[in-house]
């Protein structure tokens, strides 16, 4: 299983208070095709998948995400790929840092997407459902991160690591990179 941790600045004091947020992703894999949704508004890629409600169970929560960012309805929730825990602080945040652990599952989802329901944050950023070649949606993410564009997000990094470290394990091609 994949373990990382990301820090989005250098200053953050882990021994002051903080505020957890878990979330839950979904990998969801056809060959060498994956399910993501493309945002519009700054041309990257994201898992579908968000934040596990007070009270709500991960994999409640995991196909509730799956159901409102990309339309799909979720068939099974297959192994725990990995967990990233990311550390940022924000001035508007009275905590001394924020920590968000995203865990990553293998999903199965019937092939037809349905509507969407968006958040207002998430028709923001224009989210799409697509099923895209991973090495296409990692190059778009590079692309983005290597760029002086204001306009990524911060989780574009937590993101593009994930997709680099699902295309080591479960694409066929990967053996042939390396």
């Amino acid at each position: 299983m994949i373990r990382h941790e990301l820090f989005h600045r250098d200053d953050i004091d882990l021994n002051g208070t903080f505020r957890l947020r878990n979330a839950v992703r979904a990998v969801i894999l056809n060959g060498e095709k994956i399910v993501l949704a493309y945002l519009e508004n700054t041309g990257e890629y994201k898992f579908p998948g968000g934040g596990v409600q007070e009270g709500e169970n991960p994999l409640d929560a995991l196909r509730r995400e799956v159901k409102e960012e990309i339309g799909a309805e979720v068939l099974s929730v297959g192994e725990l790929v990995g967990i990233v825990q990311e550390y940022d602080a924000r001035e508007e945040d009275p905590e001394d840092y924020f920590t968000m652990v995203s865990s990553y599952y293998l999903v199965k989802i019937k092939d037809e997407l349905g509507q969407q329901n968006l958040d207002a944050y998430e028709r923001e950023f224009g989210f799409r459902p697509v099923l895209v070649g991973i090495d296409e949606a990692i190059r778009t993410n590079r692309e983005n991160i290597e760029s002086k564009n204001d306009r990524k997000t911060k989780w574009i990094k937590r993101e593009t690591f994930m997709l680099e470290k699902i295309r080591e394990l479960y694409c066929a091609t990967s053996v042939a990179r390396a």
